[in-house]
């Protein structure tokens, strides 16, 4: 959901889904294993056009992640990126 109208939008987001997960460790002990579970958190950020076509945004997500095996957990993520419109 985008907030406001200027160069400068404000933005928050939702995600809901599933996540896998692998592990491989190599040395005396050597294994690997593979799983998967729910996904689920939020984040928000801002987005500042820099011409009708390029923007940069920048956000952070908050997300809990849990597996059967392994330990569950918060996942948290600051991104930055450049978009194009297309």
């Amino acid at each position: 959901m985008l907030f406001g109208k200027n160069k400068i939008k404000g933005f928050i987001k939702g995600a809901l889904g599933v996540q896998f997960s692998g592990l491989k460790r190599e040395g005396y002990i050597s294994l690997s294993d593979n799983d998967f579970g729910f996904y689920g958190g939020g984040g928000g950020g801002v987005m500042f056009d820099v011409s009708d076509k390029i923007f940069i945004n920048a956000e952070y997500e908050i997300a809990w992640m849990s597996n059967s095996y392994y330990k569950d957990g918060w996942l948290n993520s600051a991104m930055g990126g450049i978009g194009f419109r297309f």
